[in-house]
């Protein structure tokens, strides 16, 4: 049973412009009459007839199937109660036209997911039923308007709904024809619910058992109206049938809607090139932007990046053991005052305060050197400190004798290990190690593009060859290690004359500073690496490079150390 319950129905609801299209009307059908509903145009005919079936949204109000409330309907809910409760007959027919009519009439049934099988004999079963039975392969435009109206009533049934909705089912039609429809409504009202809109009342009220007249959004009159004290056991059952029939949700099968959408794309197979061709014009034309946007990018990046190879900014500061000690004479204006050089006319002096190396670095430079900083990611590709510092280095022979290593032969490297990376190739690498170093433990050993290193850096860091051009396996260099020795295990206090003097190590204790592990930190190679062909400069020197971390640390050490400080004081 269908129950219409005070619906209302308001279009631009909440806006000066809004209109009522069905004023709190209520209706309740049988199971199976034929309805047809009159008025004139505007009157909220087919507003009725779509909200019946699903296709609009009442306002307020409630729409009652089989017992069942619709206020809490969702879309999928909407959906299984469309393609499994209603059947649609349409004024223009809406029929596929390049399927047939056994496939128009099949396609609910694939929306519902029934097998190609089951399907096909079950449009063949109603199109028998509307007498059609020897056009089953025909296209639409192979039929009349009767016909294809019959078509259009062969798929409303196919799905076997409880209520078919007919929208001016014969308006297109002759009257001899739309006779023949008619004939075709009415036996099927007889075990179905028929609700027809039409501006035809003589054949509503030759084919109808009821007829509903609307006007202005209201009902203003029934012919057959419903009684609803009347309850009749047999439709209890039936209406028990089908609340137990309609709860399967629609669906397709993946398989089905490709086929589906394959027959569709041939169908119109120019429309189809066409398309396809501009599709894929379009994305042609936006892979060629990309390209070319990414490729005139990396050009910029890399143009960018071999200028900057050969043109930097070096900012040196000059220092004495005078100027870092006793302080600085600070220039007049970089203490805000001014004052006249030579003057003529002076009745007295004026005292001023010693500029230390930290304080002047800080008024002159600081502040270019934390804007360099915080813009490295964009302005530059690196910055390099360098210190006048020597390192202490010891390393043991292979004769298991200690040595002094000469620090020129030691590098500090770049921070920035991409681009040492995109310029030099590593020719040798230890497990779990970096190729650029990035702790103050690992050191990177650089080798010229033919794979050389000089005889001189070699014995300079005690590194065992038998003779000129003989080859030095990496597996020999890499793990090789050397001892940093802080000042204080370095420099040792010695009291000589009443004075206190610090003597540097030598090879009669190199031994026992190579042992002391407070004052040492021990270092290795790690990796070795070879500057590339197409490398814009050699940002990195021959022999050994070691990490900027290890500068900080031996420069903390360093300056807190014992002969440092006894210096300064």
């Amino acid at each position: 049973m269908l129950k219409i319950q005070n619906i209302r129905k308001v279009y631009a609801e909440g806006t000066d412009n809004a209109v009522v299209a069905l004023k709190d009307i209520s209706i309740t059908f049988r199971e199976n009459e034929f309805v047809s509903i009159l008025g004139q145009s505007g009157c909220g005919k087919t507003t009725l007839l779509n909200i019946v079936g699903g296709l609009d949204r009442y306002s307020s109000g409630d729409l009652i199937i089989n017992g069942k409330s619709t206020k809490k309907y969702d879309d999928r809910d909407w959906d299984t109660y469309r393609n499994h409760s209603i059947g649609f007959v349409f004024q223009s027919y809406n029929l596929i036209p390049h399927l047939t009519i056994l496939e128009n009439v099949a396609l609910a049934l694939t929306i519902g997911g029934v097998e190609y099988s089951k399907r096909k004999e079950r449009a063949k079963e109603v199109l028998i039923q509307v007498g059609l039975e020897d056009k089953l392969n025909k296209k639409p435009n192979e039929l009349s308007g009767g016909q294809m109206q019959r078509v259009s009533i062969a798929r409303a049934l196919v799905n076997e709904p409880d209520i078919i909705l007919a929208d001016e089912p014969t308006g297109a039609l002759d009257s001899e024809t739309s006779i023949q429809v008619m004939d075709l409504l009415k036996e099927i009202a007889k075990e179905k619910l028929v609700i027809m809109v039409t501006h035809n009342p003589d054949l509503a009220y030759k084919y109808s058992t009821r007829i509903i007249k609307m006007l202005d959004g209201n009902i203003i009159d029934d012919t057959n109206p419903y009684d609803e004290e009347v309850k009749e056991e047999k439709e209890e059952v039936v209406k028990k049938t089908k609340l137990e029939r309609k709860k399967k949700h629609s669906s397709m099968s993946f398989f089905t809607a490709i086929k589906s959408s394959a027959l569709n794309l041939l169908s119109k197979k120019r429309r189809t090139l066409i398309t396809s061709l501009a599709a894929s014009i379009g994305i042609m034309g936006i892979a060629i932007i990309l390209s070319v946007s990414n490729g005139m990018q990396d050009y910029i990046d890399n143009t960018m990046m071999d200028s900057a190879s050969f043109n930097y900014i070096s900012i040196q500061a000059t220092t004495t053991k005078d100027n870092i000690f006793a302080g600085e004479i600070p220039e007049p204006g970089e203490t805000g005052v001014q004052l006249e050089a030579y003057p003529e006319d002076a009745t007295g002096i004026y005292p001023y305060k010693e500029m230390t190396l930290e304080t002047k670095k800080q008024t002159l430079d600081k502040n270019f050197i934390n804007y360099l900083e915080s813009n490295t990611a964009d302005m530059v590709i690196d910055i390099k400190y360098s210190y006048n510092i020597t390192l202490n280095i010891l390393t043991q022979l292979a004769d298991g004798k200690y040595k002094a290593v000469s620090g020129s032969s030691f590098h500090e490297t770049l921070s920035n290990s991409d681009y040492v990376s995109q310029y030099y190739t590593v020719l040798a690498l230890e497990e779990g190690c970096s190729p650029v170093p990035t702790n103050e433990y690992e050191l990177t050993l650089v080798v010229d593009k033919y794979n050389r290193l000089s005889t001189s850096v070699l014995d300079a860091l005690g590194i065992s060859y038998t003779e000129n051009y003989d080859e030095i396996k990496y597996s020999e260099l890499l793990g090789k290690e050397f001892k940093i020795v802080f000042n204080d295990g370095w420099y040792k206090a010695v009291e000589s004359n009443d004075m206190t003097i610090y003597k540097a190590a030598n090879s009669l204790n190199y031994e026992d500073v190579y042992a002391d592990t407070e004052n040492t930190v021990t270092v290795k190679i790690t990796s070795i690496l070879r500057e590339k062909e197409d490398a814009p400069a050699s940002w990195l020197s021959t022999g050994i490079n070691y990490s900027p971390v290890l500068t900080e640390l031996v420069l903390e050490k360093n300056k807190n150390s014992t002969v440092a400080i006894a210096q300064y004081n």
